[in-house]
């Protein structure tokens, strides 16, 4: 699949900073850093060619000599940077661009927005929830599967987040469902009038009360 960049891009030679149509690609050396010329990701093709690089803007010359009487030249193995001298590519189907490496056929790279960050943040998340929902044992997780999920965790959210597996709502709402206090049980029982209690403190300040209340005749 290819495809074009649609934020305004420039490419860098020396100081000097010349504006890349959208629609281009820039090519840089992966071996000196330096932007040596420019490309359409439609004609990528592999191996990489000479002819299929123009020069970074108007005025500068072509990356590479391109002689049609000497066509070997212009074949992967010949090609050289004019600045560094070595080969600018490191693979026949692959080369660098200011935003990273790119293979012929894909999409050109290109620096994220915000907005495009954040999005890609949010993706990572559900990915790790979905990771931990589907592939993890909440009666067996340790921090350390968590800490491969979530390597910008501290540890008291690691523990916290255990914590949360292993107690979820539901199962705290069923446990306070179950508890003898949420049932009505009142097994603490006043030994003078008979009265029950759910809790032994009030237990206590009652049987202080009874004890000393006058029999009715």
């Amino acid at each position: 699949m290819t495809g074009t960049m649609t934020a305004t891009q420039y490419a860098y030679v020396g100081w000097v900073k010349i504006q890349v149509p959208p629609h281009l690609g820039i090519l840089r050396c992966e071996i000196c850093k330096q932007d040596i010329g420019t490309f359409d990701p439609k004609d990528l093709k592999a191996p990489l060619h000479a002819a299929m690089f123009k020069p970074v803007g108007p005025g500068f010359p072509y990356p590479f000599r391109v002689d049609p009487r000497l066509t070997m030249l212009g074949e992967w193995d010949n090609l050289r940077c004019p600045y560094c001298k070595y080969r600018p590519f490191l693979d026949k189907d692959a080369l660098m661009t200011p935003a990273g490496r790119m293979k012929v056929g894909d999409r050109v790279p290109h620096h994220l927005s915000p907005a495009e960050k954040a999005a890609i943040e949010r993706q990572k998340t559900i990915d790790r929830e979905w990771t931990v929902e589907t592939e993890i044992d909440p009666e067996t997780v340790t921090s350390d599967q968590l800490r491969e999920l979530y390597p910008d965790y501290s540890q008291d959210k690691i523990n916290q987040l255990m914590i949360n597996m292993k107690f979820p709502r539901e199962k705290m709402l069923d446990i306070v469902e179950e508890s003898p206090q949420k049932k009505g049980k009142k097994k603490y029982q006043c030994d003078f009038c008979g009265q029950k209690f759910r809790h032994a403190p009030s237990l206590s300040r009652h049987k202080r009360k009874c004890q000393n209340k006058p029999k009715e005749k």
